[in-house]
């Protein structure tokens, strides 16, 4: 059996640099923690936003403390003891549909 080479895996520090230094933003984030609507899940949401980037981009952050190998907000499809907690203060689904919403209007 022939095993190709997959690529490079980053870290999530080192991929938010990697975009951050692509789009010459400020290095320092505004961080802001979300509220947590739902404290029972055992998380929290920090959002990280890098400005000032090229032609106004930003690389934004959304990182879930305490959180699992999971998808806010969707099913908890496996035991906690093995994927860990589901954060239920954010949804990806709308984070990622309101990314794609702010793309039309520029």
């Amino acid at each position: 059996m022939i095993h190709k080479p997959l690529g490079k895996v980053l870290s999530v520090p080192d991929s938010v640099n990697y975009w951050v230094t692509y789009n010459n933003c400020s290095s320092t984030p505004e961080i802001t923690w979300l509220p947590d609507l739902d404290p029972q899940d055992g998380t929290r949401v920090r959002r990280e936003v890098y400005d000032e980037g090229d032609e106004g981009t930003e690389v934004v952050l959304y990182a879930i403390e305490d959180g699992g190998h999971t998808w806010p907000d969707g099913l908890q499809y496996l035991s906690e003891s093995l994927i860990g907690k589901t954060c239920r203060d954010i949804n990806a689904n709308e984070v990622i549909w309101e990314f794609f919403r702010e793309l039309e209007r520029v």
